[in-house]
């Protein structure tokens, strides 16, 4: 991971020696977040769990365009952003009917270095990694069963210590591959882009399990200002 940082470093100092101009930002937006399906596998056989359901969240923060040429640029943006999945089930247990639904919001800082290829006036098309570090999340469950309801709430000391008595751990690095557009009016920059996840969000501590999968997916639409 310092590896990252120092190369992050470099891009940017690399284009600003070249730029021909810089203008500085702030944007604010929403998320489409969810995981991938995450695969068990020890000693020859897998499972797979259910598909987590896609979760609203949000971001914000801020962005340098550093222009290198009429058509390219660098983007870097420093972003507070939450993510996650949500999931629901029903069964029936000793004979009683039952709906699990559980949530599951974690909060990043993620740092996207983006490269933008301006093919005509106002219209740029973005392309870069993305190095986030995961600085909070939380999990609710909800039981209901014959018209009545349990709630739990769980907190990241919580979910760490109940990852350690299963096995595993959360990755608190995550790394993503960003594509996308944007338009700029005037002042204003309105940009779409998905955020596919490069890295498991977990990772076990037993000899012959692995996990697969588990891997951060949004997509996001933003609004920006320059200054």
């Amino acid at each position: 991971m310092k590896k990252f940082y120092l190369l992050i470093v470099a891009t940017l100092l690399s284009g600003a020696a070249f730029a021909q101009s810089v203008k500085y930002g702030i944007k604010v937006g929403a998320n489409l977040a969810n995981v991938t399906k995450t695969t068990f596998e020890f000693n020859g056989a897998s499972e797979e769990s259910l598909q987590p359901k896609s979760l609203m969240g949000y971001q914000f923060g801020t962005f340098a365009n550093i222009s290198l040429a009429n058509t390219f640029a660098i983007q870097p943006e420093l972003l507070f952003s939450t993510q996650g999945w949500k999931g629901k089930e029903s069964g029936v247990e000793e004979g009683t009917p039952y709906t699990a639904e559980t949530t599951f919001k974690s909060t990043y800082l993620n740092v996207p270095v983006l490269f933008e290829y301006k093919p005509i006036l106002g219209l740029g098309f973005i392309l870069g990694p993305q190095f986030g570090y995961q600085i909070n999340k939380k999990q609710d469950f909800k039981v209901s069963a014959l018209g009545m309801s349990q709630t739990e709430s769980l907190n990241s000391e919580d979910l760490d210590n109940e990852a350690k008595d299963a096995g595993f751990e959360y990755n608190k690095f995550d790394l993503a591959a960003v594509v996308g557009a944007q338009y700029t009016i005037t002042k204003f920059v309105v940009g779409l882009r998905y955020n596919m996840g490069l890295t498991s969000s977990s990772k076990s501590n037993i000899d012959g399990l692995k996990l697969k999968g588990g891997k951060n997916n949004v997509f996001n639409f933003s609004v920006g200002y320059t200054f």
